[in-house]
């Protein structure tokens, strides 16, 4: 009694630091001014920024980093349309880290507590993997979510594209036409032209707009239309033919996704049929007969 008393004081104590450490998003001022007074102050606390550099190296700033690099973040932060900093993001990923270290303390100490334990080497391997895993979760989270909203953006786009055409050909200029298509629709890819035109408004062209929403966005379908907008406009090609051409080749490219979506899907459907339904009806025709022979 007296020992699980103790192991669950402890607990509640790291839960508690640990709570009190995520919590804080900055590290206080003498810390920050440290490097540029020197003194016993800046040596004092060399070990610690030596370990963030040395964390940072590993899990943020390899090309091949499990956490992703500045650049990945960065990217994905702007597909996934988040109003989320990088610097916020990455201590999402370090509270992430910490819940699954924290989480992974309190089933080893459970574990170690109650008659089955824990080997050490399994407890080294899961204490290791955890921060990892944590971190990773995180990205992968942000990664799911742009993917899905590029995939939302990529579906609505011919709709788009073909209202786009319609007020060109009715007479409106572009930028009257996008404002308007901004304002009446809604969506993901609405959210892109009303930032579009709010970009223009400010000052910058409509071609650097333009290759903003594409960087903003990294879609090749997307990408293609927006380029052959930008090419019709510094051509004087006729805008209402290049946006209905583009709006086709849009649904021919979201039909052929479909078709390899099916695909795919076909495939993890057999599973379920080969591994459960069939031995099922395997079983229902086979056992009465077996039933009956044993009754001979």
């Amino acid at each position: 009694m007296n020992l699980g008393m103790a192991f669950g004081l402890m607990v509640g104590v790291g839960l508690i630091l640990c709570g009190l450490a995520l919590q804080r998003t900055a590290p206080p001022m003498w810390v920050q001014i440290a490097p540029y007074v020197p003194g016993t102050l800046d040596s004092r606390f060399s070990w610690q920024r030596a370990a963030a550099r040395i964390v940072n190296r590993i899990f943020m700033q390899r090309p091949q980093s499990l956490w992703g690099n500045d650049l990945e973040i960065s990217k994905l932060l702007a597909q996934a349309a988040r109003e989320q900093s990088l610097r916020a993001f990455r201590q999402q990923q370090i509270r992430f880290a910490g819940l699954a270290t924290a989480a992974t303390c309190i089933w080893i100490l459970l574990r170690t507590t109650s008659r089955g334990g824990v080997s050490p080497i399994m407890g080294v391997v899961l204490l290791a993997a955890a921060p990892v895993m944590g971190g990773w979760y995180a990205k992968w989270s942000l990664a799911s979510s742009a993917t899905k909203r590029v995939t939302r953006i990529e579906h609505q786009l011919p709709t788009i594209l073909d209202l786009l055409a319609f007020a060109l050909a009715a007479g409106q200029a572009i930028l009257p036409a996008l404002k308007r298509i901004s304002l009446m629709c809604s969506g993901d890819l609405a959210d892109e032209l009303a930032q579009l035109v709010s970009a223009v408004a400010t000052g910058v062209t409509l071609g650097e707009a333009l290759e903003a929403v594409q960087v903003r966005v990294n879609s090749e379908v997307l990408t293609r239309s927006l380029r052959s907008l930008n090419v019709a406009l510094e051509r004087g090609t006729p805008l209402a033919l290049v946006l209905r051409a583009q709006a086709d080749d849009a649904r021919a490219q979201s039909q052929r996704h479909l078709v390899e979506l099916a695909s795919k899907k076909e495939t993890a459907m057999m599973l379920p049929v080969v591994f459960f339904i069939l031995p099922m009806i395997v079983v229902v025709a086979l056992y009465p007969g077996l039933v009956a022979l044993q009754m001979m």
